[in-house]
């Protein structure tokens, strides 16, 4: 569908793989599972195997989409947009301070990756940022003014690097409400 299009073109494509039930669709069968312990699983904030799967199977379908967008006319002008609408809780002990267990942190990080090598550079950004800043951030990648009236910013605008923050909401808890402006998070 996407290599038919002419014209520039905004395209969604939502995954849910790795959601309950964890489940890999038949027709993959490249995709290989990689066997660890539940003891090993659970010190890196996995429930299951099955879990650990799903997210392994994610990497493999965004693999998959870049080989085969690569191939035709529209990859050099594009920008891939990946995010998550939540993250898993955990013991992330393993990899983050464990304020990030203890506060349930990691259910709320998410990634923002954005894929465009003919037109970013690499980097690995750490600061705060949310799913509000995603339409100013690609506002900002587009060649052309653009009035921004929303509450997100443009991440990678250095004019806007001071306004590093916030809000969060968990439904499971409560729900609770926060707010994050490193280093600290209000509840």
């Amino acid at each position: 569908v996407l290599k038919q299009q002419n014209k520039p073109f905004f395209a969604i494509i939502q995954t849910s793989g790795n959601h309950r039930p964890y489940t890999i669709p038949a027709e993959d069968r490249d995709f290989q599972s990689q066997k660890w312990s539940l003891e090993q699983l659970k010190a890196n904030g996995f429930d299951s195997q099955e879990e650990y799967d799903s997210f392994r199977y994610m990497d493999y379908s965004i693999k998959t989409l870049i080989e085969t967008a690569k191939k035709e006319a529209y990859f050099d002008n594009t920008v891939f947009v990946f995010l998550g609408d939540h993250g898993i809780t955990g013991n992330a002990s393993a990899v983050l301070p464990a304020a990030w267990t203890d506060l349930r942190l990691s259910s709320i990080h998410t990634p923002f990756l954005l894929y465009a090598p003919k037109l970013l550079r690499p980097a690995v950004r750490t600061e705060v940022a949310s799913q509000v800043d995603v339409m100013a951030t690609l506002a900002g990648l587009l060649p052309r003014p653009y009035i921004n009236t929303t509450f997100g910013r443009d991440v990678l605008a250095p004019s806007q690097a001071t306004r590093q923050a916030a809000f969060t909401i968990t439904h499971d808890r409560g729900p609770e409400i926060g707010f994050v402006q490193a280093p600290y998070y209000f509840m």
